[in-house]
């Protein structure tokens, strides 16, 4: 990209654009495991994604999970906060990669929700 300031003012654009539409879908909530519950919510931006996950207890090595499961759809990360130390959280922007064909928020809300089950799984939280 020759114009940085263009490519920022997108940027910013979207997190706007997801600032402002934060509250306008219910979250859907999904049991993990039999212990705990997460609430995933995928909300589309105009090139990629708003991700919100929570998770009620501190998950080590979830994290490492949905960032693979982003990969595999072709999503590159542009803006992420997350916190792990009593619960984890993560507001993750995601946008679609130039070679990616276009994804669908439910697609991405369900590879979410897969690499949450796959990590309890793993965990034996199950």
């Amino acid at each position: 990209m020759a114009d940085g300031g263009s490519e920022m003012g997108s940027r910013e654009r979207k997190k706007a654009a997801a600032s402002s539409s934060m509250n306008h879908e219910k979250p859907t909530e999904f049991d993990a495991s039999t212990s705990s519950s997460a609430v995933v919510n995928v909300e589309s931006l105009v090139r990629g994604f708003l991700i919100n996950v929570y998770l009620e207890k501190n998950s080590p090595g979830l994290l490492v999970r949905i960032l693979q499961a982003f990969e595999k759809l072709g999503l590159e990360v542009l803006d992420a906060n997350v916190s792990c130390s009593d619960c984890f959280q993560l507001q993750a922007v995601g946008e679609e990669n130039e070679d990616t064909k276009i994804v669908k928020p439910r697609v991405v809300k369900r590879a979410v929700k897969q690499a949450i089950k796959e990590w309890s799984e793993s965990n034996g939280q199950t």
